[in-house]
């Protein structure tokens, strides 16, 4: 039998995340990792979120329109450390997430209205 590797669990990660944490999109999903590469990079739960490519575009500073031609809001850090509680709480990891930053975390910020108003849309 052939060993588990660290990308088999990653992989295995995103599948059982099926939903952006940000708009509740069940397409085009993407991990993206709370703590980038270019700090310590770690492929363990507490530093990934699931989002769709426009949600994760949005959280890596870049400003995209959405399939309806919707200015996405930018998601901040801050944003997306909530999302990552809220969606995430069994893997919420704070004292983690501040190691691997190596500073103290952000103060949660809310979501914006743009995120929760997809969400609902994608509940019908």
């Amino acid at each position: 039998m052939k060993p588990i590797t660290d990308r088999d669990w990653l992989i295995e990660w995103g599948l059982q995340h099926e939903r952006c944490a940000a708009c509740g999109a069940d397409w085009g999903l993407q991990t993206h990792h709370l703590v980038k590469r270019s700090r310590r990079r770690m492929d363990r739960g507490f530093n990934l979120l699931r989002l769709c490519l426009y949600c994760h575009s949005a959280a890596e500073g870049i400003r995209v329109c959405d399939a309806g031609h919707e200015w996405v809001p930018l998601l901040s850090l801050s944003a997306c450390l909530r999302l990552k509680r809220e969606a995430d709480p069994d893997e919420w990891e704070p004292e983690m997430l501040e190691e691997l930053l190596g500073r103290p975390l952000p103060s949660l910020e809310e979501i914006p209205e743009f995120f929760t108003r997809k969400r609902r849309a994608y509940k019908k």
